[in-house]
């Protein structure tokens, strides 16, 4: 769910208990709007919103976010996990 279509997964079968999981996951900055659905959606709390805003990039390809730049320690987002925590059980 991502309007401008700024997320691209590349999901590969495995026999665990899970179905399928991401082989490659990558958001693309300069394409994502900040509208928050991929957040609203996600299911596990894997996408999380951060309070980094103003993203410069030297190169096309320091925009592409992998598991890499995009894994967080909790500890960081504590306040915006709480909010959505708050958000999903009012509804």
């Amino acid at each position: 769910m991502c309007p401008p279509l700024a997320i691209e997964v590349q999901a590969s079968e495995t026999d665990l208990l899970k179905e399928r999981y991401p082989v490659r996951f990558e958001i693309n900055m300069l394409r994502c709007i900040f509208c928050g659905f991929c957040e609203e959606v996600c299911p596990e709390e894997a996408i999380v919103m951060s309070q980094d805003y103003e993203l410069t990039f030297k190169k096309y390809s320091d925009a592409l976010y992998a598991k890499d730049k995009l894994l967080t320690p909790k500890a960081k987002l504590k306040d915006r996990l709480e909010f959505l925590k708050q958000m999903r059980t009012s509804k």
